[in-house]
């Protein structure tokens, strides 16, 4: 099976997980699959809010000291540990293509992708909500570029958009072998 085809099964089981747990909250709560909720994590990156399911984000750190891999990849930041534990970090606002900023005050979501620990640099966490999934609304017919893959859907609140991403395809396969292949030089 090609890298491609295994990763759009991963893909499909991680929406269908963060559908089915929703959907069996519900029924164990007595409620309709259709008054299902979703709890997001809400994040700031480069003035825009985006959101990632509270199910694949294992906690939320104040950045302490990043080090620095020299030649790795731009998209990698550096290493973070963590209980004994080397976890690569990725600059979120470099990889969604804002500007770079000093990451000296920034949050670190720890996720886990592609079954692996990674942080993700962001200017600031926010809060967890919960919305129905009915709320939630599908953009990617309306976007036509690379950034489809990185969307899930979309939900607002108080007038406010937010961007659901999906961890799943925010890094492509590339990337995570040069990831793996840099965390291994470190250890």
């Amino acid at each position: 099976m090609s890298l491609v085809a295994r990763k759009e099964i991963q893909q499909a089981v991680y929406f269908s997980n963060i559908n089915s747990a929703a959907g069996a909250h519900a029924l164990l709560q007595g409620q309709d699959e259709s008054e299902a909720e979703l709890s997001l994590i809400m994040f700031e990156v480069g003035g825009s809010i985006f959101a990632l399911p509270t199910m694949t984000v294992t906690e939320v750190v104040q950045v302490k000291e990043i080090v620095h891999i020299p030649q790795a990849p731009g998209f990698i930041e550096g290493v973070i540990e963590i209980r004994e534990q080397v976890i690569p970090v990725v600059d979120l606002r470099k990889k969604l293509g804002y500007t770079a900023a000093d990451i000296g005050h920034s949050i670190i979501l720890i996720a886990i992708i592609a079954g692996k620990k990674t942080g993700f640099v962001v200017d600031a966490a926010r809060k967890v909500l919960s919305f129905l999934t009915e709320e939630l609304h599908d953009i990617a017919p309306i976007l036509t570029g690379s950034e489809r893959r990185y969307v899930y859907r979309t939900v607002s609140r108080n007038n406010e958009p937010i961007v659901i991403l999906n961890i799943e395809t925010l890094l492509n396969d590339q990337e995570l072998s040069s990831m793996e292949s840099t965390l291994e030089e470190v250890a």
